[in-house]
């Protein structure tokens, strides 16, 4: 089981938003890498209609970051 898959289930998510965040994730990931870089995520959130300010992006990048570095 995938890490993302194990904190969802941690968090009580249901299993059609888990399938649901993955496929978000594959769409913002262009390149495949399992990883998503500024430019993917900044590009991905415009595509879903976001319109964020680079400064915005940024700190949700570290945001993201942050609650991954303390769940995992």
């Amino acid at each position: 089981m995938n890490k993302l898959k194990k904190m969802a289930l941690r968090q009580n998510f249901p299993e059609k938003d888990i399938f649901g965040l993955k496929q978000m994730f594959k769409m913002i990931d262009t390149n495949n890498s399992g990883y998503i870089t500024f430019e993917e995520l900044k590009d991905g959130l415009s595509s879903f209609g976001a319109n964020l300010e680079e400064l915005e992006i940024h700190d949700l990048m570290q945001a993201v970051s942050i609650i991954f570095d303390t769940i995992i």
